[in-house]
């Protein structure tokens, strides 16, 4: 794929991995073993993304964090939100340094 447009037109690209909000903590969390038994060169950046809800974002911290965390190396820290919830979604985003607001 990205090797190969890369190759024979000249797009190069990259990966953002997202915990989407429609998802539980624990998929997040099943995710996030995925994720980290296979730290892929072009993965740049971490997400949450999704249907935005008022106060979704702390209960999908500690996995973000762990994830930030224990990745081989460092990650852009994008989030989604003030899109669809009220300005505690903004704060709670904040508390996790973006690098990137989506929608903000």
């Amino acid at each position: 794929g990205i090797a190969k447009a890369r190759k024979e037109r000249g797009i190069d690209a990259r990966i953002n991995l997202t915990f989407e909000r429609h998802n539980s903590v624990a998929v997040a969390e099943h995710d996030a073993g995925l994720m980290l038994s296979y730290p892929h060169e072009l993965i740049v950046g971490l997400d949450i993304a999704g249907g935005e809800r008022e106060g979704d974002i702390p209960q999908f911290m500690p996995v973000y964090q762990k994830v930030l965390k224990e990745f081989p190396r460092p990650l852009g820290v994008r989030l989604h939100a003030l899109e669809g919830a009220g300005p505690a979604n903004g704060r709670d985003a904040l508390k996790l340094n973006p690098t990137r607001l989506g929608h903000g």
